[in-house]
């Protein structure tokens, strides 16, 4: 099993990088991260690879289970993508509304 610590002061890896950096680390080996790319490819490689990881955050262990879902899922843990996503696709719905709203409140001609 390899373990992966997301931390601040861990290795910044590019995303084009992300894959290859999962697939080199040894097993019963622990690397630091500060991007939360390593830990989505790691969560994808345990479904696809059968890859055995563990995530350590804040002093907790986090093991995902075979279909790369994590049980608790602690705030803070590489959460800013899915949360500006999903904020993203509200405010998208939400100005979609208004702007259909706009056409239906417009004088026929």
């Amino acid at each position: 099993m390899i373990t992966i610590k997301y931390d601040p002061n861990g290795l910044a890896i590019a995303d084009n990088l992300a894959e290859n950096f999962v697939k080199e680390i040894k097993t019963d080996t622990t690397v630091s991260v500060s991007t939360s790319n390593v830990v989505e490819t790691a969560l994808t490689m345990v479904i696809s690879d059968g890859l055995e990881v563990q995530f350590e955050y804040n002093g907790e262990t986090l093991i995902p289970n075979e279909y790369g879902a994590l049980h608790n899922w602690p705030s803070g843990f590489c959460d800013l993508i899915p949360n500006l996503t999903f904020k993203r696709i509200s405010l998208a719905m939400q100005k979609r509304k208004e702007n259909l709203n706009n056409v239906f409140k417009a004088p026929l001609i």
